[in-house]
């Protein structure tokens, strides 16, 4: 059970050591190790997991409908949040609703 579970988290600690062993052998800054690993690093973890992966239809479909009640629920949430306090939604409602860290857990299916 612990094997299986350090075989799963196994290519995201490729791609820490991909940035360290990067940030050893060449002087890069902090902002550039992190631009190189989500422009790079991740897009080819995230192909090679969806290529490597037996995509369920059943499966998805259920991830796909906790994903709309989770973006229903916080699109409701920042609505109300918005009246409340008299905030501009249309500014406010897409970092809440478009967050960019989706993508991340597509590796550890």
């Amino acid at each position: 059970m612990i094997l299986d579970s350090f075989l799963i988290l196994l290519p995201l600690i490729f791609l820490a050591l991909g940035g360290y062993v990067l940030s050893e052998f060449y002087s890069l800054s902090e902002d550039t190790l992190i631009r190189i690993v989500t422009d790079f690093f991740m897009p080819v973890l995230i192909f090679y997991s969806l290529y490597t992966s037996d995509i369920n239809l059943s499966k998805t479909l259920k991830l796909l409908g906790a994903v709309s009640i989770v973006l229903a629920i916080l699109f409701i949430a920042s609505f109300v949040y918005c009246r409340l306090f008299k905030l501009d939604f249309k500014a406010f409602a897409p970092p809440i609703l478009f967050m960019n860290s989706g993508f991340l857990g597509i590796p550890l299916m």
